[in-house]
């Protein structure tokens, strides 16, 4: 489903390479994974670098909600983690 062979795919789970950009993002997509989730997965990006303004863009640019929407699910968000005040 990501178009890599098995043998590189054995290797990427190995350790043995690092997986390209392209690779990463293809296998992302085939896993239904975010590239970012992907990445710290496989210890190329730290927790704390998958950041709370992550969220925040994430519904800013989401192209199925409309304003109100994003608006409340900031208002949403931002409650939970104890940021109420907007940005």
């Amino acid at each position: 489903m990501a178009g890599v062979s098995d043998s590189y795919l054995s290797q990427l789970e190995r350790g043995m390479y690092r997986p390209s950009a392209q690779v990463a993002k293809a296998l992302a997509d085939a896993f239904g994974l975010s590239p970012q989730t992907l990445y710290t997965q496989l210890g190329l990006l730290d927790d704390d670098e998958v950041s709370e303004q992550g969220v925040e863009h994430a519904i800013h640019t989401d192209p199925k909600l409309g304003p109100q929407q994003k608006e409340a699910l900031l208002l949403m968000y931002r409650s939970l983690v104890g940021q109420a005040e907007p940005s």
